[in-house]
């Protein structure tokens, strides 16, 4: 008789990656977008005095931050909400990440 073979399965040392549940992952983008939406809305509502004290505070905070451009923030909150509602990015190379940064750091 052939001599029966070993077949037992040996699982590696390391783990692998579970991949994620597809509405998962819609559902946790779609709830970023709604944060997101809210705190564009809670911006825009403090740079007209009407976002409560916590609106005051993190306008100040972003106005002191970032000078002029904290006016701009309730846009690229809205920016971000639009791609994550999307589930799509954007190709955003470092060098334009990079060379925004250095324009807003120059002019605030």
């Amino acid at each position: 008789m052939a001599a029966r073979e070993d077949t037992r399965n040996v699982q590696s040392s390391t783990r692998k990656k579970r991949a994620r549940d597809p509405i998962l992952t819609e559902t946790i983008l779609g709830v970023l977008a709604v944060l997101m939406l809210m705190l564009a809305t809670l911006l825009v509502f403090s740079m007209v005095h009407a976002g409560g004290v916590g609106g005051e505070i993190l306008f100040s905070g972003l106005y002191k931050l970032l000078g002029v451009f904290s006016y701009l923030t309730p846009l690229l909150c809205i920016y971000i909400a639009y791609y994550l509602w999307k589930e799509e990015m954007p190709d955003l190379s470092f060098t334009f990440l990079f060379g925004m940064f250095l324009l807003i750091l120059g002019v605030a």
